[in-house]
């Protein structure tokens, strides 16, 4: 069956029908839909209520047919729900998107069933299932254990899409990519950047690596979660690029707490000295994180998990060893973790495990 639906650069605002999800989006468009439904079609009929698709137009108004064969669009499958996958898997279904997901913990599905999210029983069935499929788990091992282990990438059809968002070796992602490439599968590497707020506010950084091709075919599901999306060439550039990044931000911590210190010692308020650095040229990311930036807590998390980055890139970027940035950023650690030892945490970040062969 299909739908005919009159619209062109009108406004569709939002209306009393109770079965939208999120307010309707102002639409402007003058091609016609495909005869399979792509994902940012299926987004765009999702979004706006049956009772708005009546709306009178006027005769100039470009006639659009879209197909109405329920999720004929892009079938997402997320598995790694944490700080940062739990939002993004969140803001595809409150676009509309199918999700189908999964994790060790079946308990913690439920709020994701609750909007509108289907399970799969294991990761092979999920990947059996899906077109584009998002990992963002913890790290290396996790993704060798979810791709090759647990039969993910070895179910996946032909044609899917597996996106990369966890931080791991990027040698493991040009590995998995070269194997998914003997079965027809599209690997792309895509850390994020950004806080869980970020993700649910939709402006995670995206970087991508890989095939550009693949990137537009999956960006409607991915802009539900991202603002910026920086290409930067192929799988395994985008890793790298998230790694240096990542050193660079344990440098701007480090420097944070270090001027914390330093206040407090001059007997000068850590909050007005945020004030400050927010505002004049000392301005620091670090501080911008952080609203109260002198919590001893915040700065055990920043220590454990930056931690692991910069030891993975120490470990995957020889250049990087006996750089300057390699070892500021080393240092850096050390004086985060110092800040969280002042109030009796201890963080002793540990080298990763190298890539092995699967």
């Amino acid at each position: 069956m299909s739908i005919r639906w009159w619209t062109g650069s009108r406004s569709i605002g939002p209306t009393a029908c109770s079965r939208s999800r999120r307010p309707a989006r102002s639409i402007r468009t003058t091609i016609a839909a495909p005869a399979r439904c792509s994902a940012s079609w299926c987004r765009i009929l999702r979004s706006t209520p049956s009772c708005a698709r009546r709306t009178s137009v006027t005769p100039t108004d470009p006639l659009i047919v879209l197909s109405a064969s329920g999720d004929s669009g892009l079938q997402a499958g997320f598995i790694g729900l944490g700080d940062q996958g739990g939002p993004m898997a969140e803001m595809m279904l409150r676009a509309g998107c199918p999700v189908m997901v999964w994790a060790r913990r079946p308990e913690s599905l439920t709020a994701y069933v609750e909007l509108g999210a289907t399970t799969a029983a294991d990761p092979a069935a999920l990947g059996a299932a899906c077109d584009v499929v998002g990992l963002c788990v913890t790290g290396d091992a996790d993704v060798r254990e979810i791709v090759y282990t647990r039969g993910l990438l070895a179910a996946m059809r032909p044609g899917a899409v597996l996106m990369i968002h966890a931080t791991i070796f990027p040698e493991t992602c040009r590995e998995i990519a070269r194997d998914a490439a003997g079965r027809g599968v599209i690997v792309l590497d895509a850390p994020v950047s950004g806080s869980a707020a970020r993700a649910r506010a939709g402006t995670l950084l995206v970087i991508v690596g890989g095939d550009p091709a693949a990137l537009e075919r999956v960006r409607p599901l991915v802009e539900t979660y991202a603002g910026p999306i920086i290409e930067v060439g192929e799988v395994g550039a985008a890793m790298t690029a998230k790694l240096i990044n990542n050193l660079m931000a344990a440098v701007n911590y480090a420097t944070a707490y270090d001027a914390l210190a330093l206040a407090a010692e001059l007997g000068l308020s850590p909050d007005h000295l945020r004030e400050v650095a927010l505002t004049g040229s000392g301005r620091n990311y670090g501080f911008e994180l952080m609203p109260r930036a002198h919590r001893h807590d915040r700065a055990l998390h920043i220590a454990r998990i930056l931690g692991k980055d910069v030891e993975l890139a120490l470990a995957a970027l020889p250049q990087v060893r006996d750089a300057p940035l390699g070892q500021l950023a080393r240092r850096a650690i050390a004086t985060i973790a110092g800040f969280a030892e002042g109030k009796g945490l201890l963080v002793t970040p540990s080298p990763p495990d190298p890539p092995t062969a699967s």
